[in-house]
């Protein structure tokens, strides 16, 4: 058996669905890994900077898997953000960084910093150290 939709019936379907099939365009989704192991990254603080100079939480903490889930009309203002979590070094993004990335990492405290600089060469110890720039 064949069976037909009128136009103006598939028409009425397909703009009842339209709006249903945008859901991820009001949501922000990202992860957080260890930069060092690669491993997901848990309960992450993620705020952003308000006016009057305090952070504004966001959303909840990132999940067992280092995800988060944000509701993009919680982002605005233009203020920075800030992700942090204890044992790693916190992470400041521009707003506008923060909505285009998705894939994000952590450097632990215990670790590498942002401005050691690690040059090749391998030590009698078979560790690669970094050296701090003194510029």
């Amino acid at each position: 058996m064949y069976f037909s939709l009128p136009l103006w019936a598939s028409l009425l379907l397909l703009g009842l669905l339209a709006p249903l099939s945008g859901c991820n365009e009001f949501v922000h989704m990202g992860q957080i890994s260890d930069r060092e192991s690669g491993f997901a990254i848990n309960d992450a603080r993620i705020e952003q900077r308000q006016e009057d100079g305090g952070w504004k939480r966001l959303g909840d903490n990132t999940d067992g898997n280092g995800k988060w889930w944000i509701m993009k009309d919680r982002i605005k203002g233009g203020g920075d953000i800030r992700i942090t979590k204890p044992g790693y070094y916190p992470l400041r993004l521009a707003e506008s960084e923060f909505i285009a990335s998705v894939n994000l990492m952590m450097i632990p405290t215990g670790g590498a910093g942002p401005t050691d600089d690690i040059r090749g060469g391998w030590g009698d110890d078979t560790q690669r150290r970094p050296r701090r720039r003194l510029d």
